[in-house]
């Protein structure tokens, strides 16, 4: 499947400087769970009968992750922020800096907001939602308008924090960031809040006393 194929993917900047990029479409699940990553590699795109999101090793892990917190994966519906690859030896998102030969960096921000509003905004209000897991920071802005997801001192970190969703405020704050699983193969020490924010219940918590505290309770404490 190539973005040159795909009718809303007229206007793209993207698709008109890499016509032939590979196109991996959203992947509906059975239940009411969102998942919205970063953009396809090579698993998703040679994945049969059709192309897939979350069927690589950055799949595999997130499924570690759902199956840990006793989520179902085929009830998790999976996108991505791009949904479509640029055929190179390494997987690209759009504005990495390799990325620039193939397309310039204003244009893949219009290229990346083109496929947000063509095909994960449908995607949002087509159910009732009741948690969106926002995988990377990507996903997290273009969800939410926020920034910083990585636990550093100092620095803002949404990780883990119920938010709203820009373009669907009517399912409250239902959305929920966390690193992408691409991240963690590289940086495994963050596993565990990995886990955590998977698990994190939505809604207030109840009021309780944290007499020894946890790294997740330290890095959300502060805020």
């Amino acid at each position: 499947m190539k973005v040159s194929d795909q009718p809303a993917c007229t206007g793209c900047p993207l698709r008109e400087a890499v016509p032939h990029a590979d196109f991996v479409p959203p992947k509906m699940g059975a239940g009411l769970r969102l998942a919205i990553g970063m953009n396809p590699g090579s698993h998703e795109v040679a994945h049969r009968p059709v192309p897939e999101p979350f069927v690589g090793p950055s799949g595999a892990l997130l499924n570690i992750g759902y199956a840990k917190v006793g989520v179902r994966r085929t009830d998790v519906t999976v996108a991505n922020v791009c949904q479509c690859r640029i055929p190179f030896h390494k997987n690209l998102f759009p504005t990495d800096e390799d990325a620039a030969q193939f397309i310039e960096p204003l244009a893949a921000r219009q290229a990346l907001r083109h496929c947000w509003n063509a095909y994960v905004v449908p995607l949002l209000r087509a159910r009732r939602w009741e948690r969106v897991d926002l995988l990377g920071a990507p996903a997290l802005e273009y969800g939410t308008g926020k920034r910083g997801i990585k636990p550093a001192p100092r620095k803002a970190c949404w990780a883990g924090t119920q938010l709203p969703l820009l373009d669907a405020p009517e399912l409250g704050d239902v959305a929920v960031a966390t690193m992408h699983p691409a991240f963690l193969m590289r940086e495994a020490d963050f596993m565990p809040l990995f886990y955590t924010d998977l698990r994190r219940p939505l809604g207030a918590p109840p009021e309780r006393y944290t007499l020894q505290a946890t790294p997740a309770d330290i890095i959300f404490a502060n805020k």
